[in-house]
């Protein structure tokens, strides 16, 4: 894993081609290097995702092309610093979005909403929610462990 510190807190999703369903891949792989292991075998995380081991390999082949996803066979999958801080901050916006649901309006959004509302806001309108909740992150997931922060489930793919 990258230093948080490290990752730059300018990102935003228009700067990337990534779908929704391979956003979740990306938070996935970070959700699972955050609990510890170096590399994820396609296996774990289609059982973390709920897909199949092919949609994972499919997945993270597509994305090693894209340079977010270092994967070797049979070895396993991991994030590239440029994949870790995309993936931080999907989960960032899934945070905010469920926190401001939860705080201003009482409502408890499940994962799968909340990322899906996160995903598809403008980076202004979760910039605002940010600052309408005072969320502690700046647009990164600051988490440098998975029981640091219990937001870091993953929505399902």
């Amino acid at each position: 894993m990258t230093d948080t510190r490290a990752l730059t807190n300018d990102v935003s999703l228009g700067d990337h081609s990534i779908t929704r369903t391979g956003g979740k891949y990306l938070c996935g792989l970070l959700r699972c290097a955050l609990a510890g292991r170096d590399r994820v075998a396609t296996g774990t995380l289609a059982t973390r995702l709920g897909v199949s081991r092919a949609s994972v390999t499919e997945m993270v082949e597509k994305f090693g092309a894209g340079e977010l996803v270092d994967h070797e066979h049979y070895r396993g999958a991991t994030l590239t610093a440029e994949g870790e801080t995309l993936a931080r901050h999907l989960q960032w916006r899934r945070c905010v979005t469920e926190r401001f649901f939860e705080g201003e309006l009482g409502l408890d959004l499940d994962v799968d909403c909340a990322y899906r509302i996160g995903f598809e806001l403008p980076d202004e309108g979760v910039d605002c929610l940010a600052s309408l909740i005072d969320h502690p992150c700046d647009r990164l997931c600051q988490a440098s462990d998975a029981a640091e922060c219990p937001r870091l489930t993953v929505a399902t793919a």
